[in-house]
């Protein structure tokens, strides 16, 4: 009976977490403009005013987010670590001792201006540390850098 009530449960509750996410044509058709060789994408609906997709362009990792006219709100594409300022590898060795960079995204807002963010693990940790384009950390609200 308790196998049952299980299954039923999973056959149920799977539903919602297989949801497709419904996403307006323009969003689509701005996607398509931009990268017309892009042949498999995942959606996801990040909020009510921005959807993101992601796929893969050769080998790189990349996501592009658009509010629901289609105007392309920003890019993040993985580039090489090598990519990272500088001072943004110095900061990281310096108040992230034993980390080491194991990714590297390159983001493009709308206006253009460009940050990078850096996924950094030690062990089984894993840390996400954001930069401007000079190398200058982000710091994230509710997230300050440790001294």
């Amino acid at each position: 009976m308790k196998k049952t009530a299980l299954a039923l449960m999973l056959l149920f509750a799977f539903p919602l977490f297989a949801q497709n996410v419904k996403v307006p044509a323009k969003v689509k058709d701005a996607f398509s403009k931009l990268y017309p060789k892009i042949a498999s994408v995942k959606w996801d609906k990040e909020s009510a005013k921005e959807y993101e997709a992601s796929f893969k362009d050769g080998v790189n990792e990349c996501t592009a987010a658009f509010d629901p006219a289609g105007n392309l709100l920003e890019t993040e594409i993985q580039v090489a670590t090598g990519t990272l300022p500088s001072t943004a590898s110095d900061f990281i060795k310096a108040k992230h001792p034993g980390f080491t960079i194991d990714k590297v995204f390159k983001i493009t807002n709308s206006k253009k201006e460009v940050t990078f963010e850096a996924e950094i693990k030690k062990g089984k940790k894993m840390l996400e540390v954001s930069f401007m384009q000079d190398g200058k950390p982000i710091v994230k609200k509710g997230a300050p850098e440790k001294d």
